[in-house]
């Protein structure tokens, strides 16, 4: 087995090639919580853009219902060697994962609406013109109440050129993006203060009309799970405590 240490990000090997490969699992452990975090569950529909050696879709693909992981793809070697090395042919069978190989954002070649669509250090790479082309895609893709989550490296200028650039990164004004965003595409971009080992800058795009759910998931927390915590009576108000404390005491005597 080769050492990860002795790699690179960008080397010709599936950890590596997406990323720096001694953070290849803290990386798709970072997305899946905060996915989950903003409220993915189970019965929701995901489109991973970049999806790689599926760094997240590990773990996306068994927690998402069958066919609700999508994963967009420009290098098939990776997904292969994915499926190969990660997660195995039978978890394939079972949750049948769709996935495409295109480079282009091509995400409505899916005819998919999406509760959530996922770039992870995508645009940080990526023009100006690859981004608003992606903006556009979403755009087309994205339920009304959807979110649309992805990293970039926010600095003092916009990067200009035209080309992909890789292992390198590239970096934005917010103020840019924000704008090519509204004015091109009708989609609104909140700031998170969601965390990243490597220094990239999450942010969240949507639909109008959902600021105030928005502006609650951008901020980090565990309110979105809520929903999925049942009380139980404690000792004071009777219930279920008291209930098993005496069947136990019952079986005992």
């Amino acid at each position: 087995m080769m050492d990860l240490k002795n790699l690179q990000a960008g080397d010709e090997h599936y950890k590596a090639f997406v990323g720096p490969p001694l953070k290849y699992d803290l990386l798709g452990a970072l997305q899946f919580t905060l996915l989950t975090a903003a409220g993915l569950r189970a019965d929701h529909t995901l489109c991973d853009i970049g999806c790689g050696s599926l760094r997240a879709g590990k773990l996306l693909i068994p927690y998402l219902n069958t066919g609700n992981y999508y994963g967009i793809e420009p290098n098939q070697w990776l997904i292969d060697e994915a499926v190969s090395q990660e997660i195995g042919q039978d978890l394939v069978d079972l949750k049948k994962p769709n996935f495409l190989n295109a480079a282009n954002f091509e995400i409505s070649r899916f005819q998919e609406k999406f509760d959530f669509i996922l770039a992870q250090s995508i645009f940080s790479h990526a023009s100006g013109s690859q981004i608003r082309a992606c903006l556009k895609e979403v755009r087309q893709s994205l339920n009304t109440k959807g979110i649309f989550v992805a990293t970039f490296i926010w600095g003092k200028e916009d990067y200009e050129g035209e080309e992909w650039v890789y292992p390198g990164c590239v970096s934005y004004r917010p103020n840019t993006v924000r704008d090519w965003a509204w004015r091109e595409y009708g989609l609104k971009m909140k700031v998170c203060d969601w965390p990243h080992p490597n220094g990239q800058n999450w942010a969240i795009f949507h639909l109008p009309g959902q600021e105030h759910r928005i502006d609650q998931i951008a901020r980090f927390n565990m309110d979105a799970y809520k929903a999925d915590v049942v009380a139980i009576p404690d000792q004071q108000n009777g219930g279920v405590f008291n209930m098993v404390k005496a069947k136990l005491k019952s079986l005992i005597e």
